[in-house]
């Protein structure tokens, strides 16, 4: 993991910030859309499509990060994983008739790094080359221009 990841998380203290849920914060779907990709628009146009309940975030041709139920997920792998982990974020999940079922490819972005820019294109950019190293090398290749 690169220092960019270490300092997105280190003033995260889990137990200062409540975590982001419609009834903590009721900010409309739209709303808080509008607010995340409004921080993330330097890093290069991000595209939106409406998926499973939710909305997927996507540059070029790569899905790095959805919102989903008032929160915000980032892709993640084997390297990124760990800072959410000790950062306190929970990855996605959904019930079915059979259980709970874990999505550990999203992990949930802190509250507090939404708030600071930066630090936000910063995961996104990690989540964005996460996300198009499980991908074809052009559409990667398309997404990594932009960083």
């Amino acid at each position: 993991m690169d220092s960019l990841s270490i300092k997105a998380f280190s003033a995260f203290k889990p137990s200062l910030v409540r975590p982001f849920s419609p009834t903590t914060h009721p900010m409309p779907t739209s709303s808080f859309l509008d607010f995340i990709t409004e921080q993330l628009a330097p890093i290069g146009p991000i595209n939106t499509a409406r998926f499973f309940g939710g909305i997927g975030l996507k540059l070029g041709k790569v899905q790095f990060g959805m919102l989903m139920q008032g929160h915000l997920y980032f892709v993640v792998n084997d390297a990124t994983r760990p800072a959410y982990e000790a950062a306190g974020s929970q990855s996605f999940s959904y019930t079915t008739k059979k259980g709970t079922v874990l999505v550990r490819r999203y992990f949930e972005v802190p509250p507090d790094i939404m708030e600071e820019a930066p630090r936000l294109q910063s995961l996104a950019r990690e989540s964005i080359k996460a996300a198009g190293s499980r991908q074809g090398g052009v559409q990667r290749q398309k997404a990594q221009d932009h960083l």
